[in-house]
């Protein structure tokens, strides 16, 4: 009896390896992170912030062409007006470029970005108080069109700065970031040899811009375009090779 007994007890090893006490499988796989097409179409987030940045871009040139327009269509608005909106546009489009670079143009894009931002941050708050001045309290800006000045140096020289550093790191498209560079520049020197003489625009009461600006402006305006499409194309066609992959 005793024998029978223990031949029919279950064996600790049995208990051990009863699907009461085995693992719950299921349950491991439940908590796993999702897998499948559903996590593969989504865009990783340094896509998104460099599409950010071409769409920024694209909206910049906008900004940068439409005051031009206005005043040389003499539609009845004064453009300056549009203006702080612009240089707004324009410094967080360079900021889009640099983040669409993963920061590959090193230091020197950094110190450009800073000083063109700077640069039109000064003009920002200047062409605000031209435009308030000029619509509601109709008088001119008496004193600081020195800072206009300054500010449009830093700008023009930050973006050189961080053009020069973004065609070494080769990661955005060359055509444009040269034309955004030389635009402005090409610009100036028409206007301070007087290549167009007694072709001027008034920008409002304080600030009076050559022919030759305007010219570059244009152009500034359309590398800024250029540039944001040529992000922004690279950025959908780098998320469709992705999907395919998955």
């Amino acid at each position: 009896m005793e024998d029978e007994e223990r031949a029919t007890a279950t064996a600790p090893d049995e208990l051990n390896d009863s699907p009461v006490n085995a693992p719950a499988d299921d349950t491991l796989v439940s908590t796993a992170a999702p897998s499948g097409p559903a996590a593969s179409r989504r865009p990783p987030a340094a896509s998104l912030v460099k599409g950010r940045g071409g769409t920024a871009g694209i909206f910049a040139g906008v900004a940068v062409i439409a005051p031009v327009l206005i005043r040389e269509l003499a539609l009845g608005t004064q453009p300056f007006v549009l203006l702080p909106v612009t240089m707004i546009a324009l410094a967080v489009a360079l900021a889009g470029f640099r983040v669409a670079q993963g920061g590959k143009d090193g230091k020197l894009g950094r110190i450009g970005l800073m000083l063109a931002v700077v640069g039109s941050l000064i003009l920002t708050m200047m062409f605000s108080i031209m435009a308030f001045q000029d619509l509601v309290r109709n008088t001119r800006l008496q004193s600081g069109t020195w800072l206009i000045k300054f500010g449009f140096v830093a700008l023009v020289v930050g973006i050189l700065i961080f053009g020069a550093a973004t065609l070494m790191a080769g990661v955005l498209t060359r055509g444009p970031t040269l034309l955004m560079m030389v635009s402005l520049v090409v610009g100036v020197f028409l206007d301070t040899i007087g290549a167009f003489p007694r072709l001027r625009f008034r920008w409002g009461p304080d600030v009076v811009l050559g022919q030759g600006m305007h010219y570059g402006l244009k152009i500034f305006g359309l590398s800024l375009i250029w540039l944001g499409y040529s992000i922004l194309k690279d950025t959908k066609a780098k998320a469709a090779a992705s999907l395919s992959e998955a």
